[in-house]
């Protein structure tokens, strides 16, 4: 488990994420629908990332902000 100290320096980041593992935006090709398990975030080279699902929403906006400030 992540401290959470840590989280909240990673969640400071403009750029990344904390889900399953750590999600850097630039790198984001896909975002599917939350269910009632998690949802998938497909990543350049193949990797995919797992969120809870109430992660959803504030990963997105998370997300949108940071494509809006580019």
């Amino acid at each position: 488990m992540i401290k959470q100290e840590f989280l909240e320096r990673i969640n400071a980041l403009s750029d990344v994420f904390m889900l399953a593992s750590l999600c850097q935006f630039k790198y984001i090709q896909t975002i599917s629908e939350p269910n009632e398990r998690n949802f998938v975030v497909g990543l350049a080279g193949g990797h995919t990332v797992f969120g809870a699902p109430n992660q959803y929403d504030e990963f997105i906006d998370k997300y949108l902000t940071w494509l809006e400030m580019r």
